[in-house]
C-alpha cells in the first residue's frame, strides 16, 4: 500500500499585460520580470516622455490605465491508499526485507491470528522452492569465489563487459611491465 497525498491550492499567475505607452497586449512566460512594454520603441518612447517631464518640472507622466491579465488555478491534491503489486525481483527484495524486520522484531503487530506466522512461514517456504526449481543453472558448477571463463562454452560477454574486460586486461599488461 503506498500513501498519496493531495492537497488543495489557489495559484495565481500573470498572463498578459497591456503596454505602458501604446495599449497592445504583451504576453508573460510567467518567468523573470514583468513586461511594461511592447517593444524597444514604446520602451524609449516612455524615457523621452519621462526625460521631457523632467525637464519641464512637471510629474512623471504615468498611464491612465495598464490592464493586467491573471489566471486563477486551483491545484488539488488528495490522499489515498494505493495498492501497487511489485513486477520485478528488484520491486519484490524491499518489501520482503521490511517483512523480516516486522516478523523478527515485532511479531505481534504483524499477526491478527495465533496460525498466521505458522502460514506465512509455509509460503515463504513454498516461495523458496519455486524460486529453487526456477533458478537457472549453469552447465559446470561453479566453487564460491571463482568465475567461469569468457572462453567456456554457454558464457557469453555482453559488448560492454568486453571492453571492460580489455580495459582491465590493457591496464594489467601495462602494470606487469613497469614493475
Amino acid at each position: 500500500m503506498i500513501n498519496v497525498v493531495d492537497k488543495a491550492r489557489v495559484h495565481t499567475r500573470l498572463v498578459s499585460i497591456d503596454c505602458s505607452v501604446c495599449g497592445t497586449t504583451v504576453h508573460y512566460r510567467g518567468t523573470g520580470r514583468r513586461p511594461r512594454y511592447c517593444s524597444h520603441t514604446c520602451r524609449s518612447r516612455a524615457w523621452e516622455l519621462r526625460r521631457a517631464a523632467q525637464r519641464l518640472g512637471e510629474p512623471e507622466p504615468v498611464p491612465t490605465m495598464v490592464r493586467e491579465v491573471v489566471v486563477r488555478e486551483r491545484v488539488i491534491e488528495r490522499e489515498r491508499r494505493v495498492s501497487v503489486t511489485p513486477q520485478l525481483v528488484a520491486d519484490w527484495l524491499p518489501l520482503l526485507k521490511q517483512l523480516e524486520r516486522k516478523v523478527r522484531y515485532r511479531p505481534d503487530m504483524l499477526a491478527r491470528r495465533p496460525g498466521e506466522l505458522h502460514d506465512l512461514a509455509r509460503a515463504v517456504r513454498n516461495l523458496h522452492e519455486a524460486a529453487s526449481q526456477r533458478a537457472p543453472t549453469s552447465p559446470t558448477t561453479l566453487t564460491e569465489g571463482t568465475a567461469p571463463s569468457p572462453k567456456s562454452e554457454g558464457y557469453q560477454l555482453s559488448r560492454q563487459q568486453r571492453r571492460a574486460l580489455a580495459r582491465e586486461q590493457h591496464k594489467n599488461r601495462r602494470y606487469r611491465t613497469e614493475i
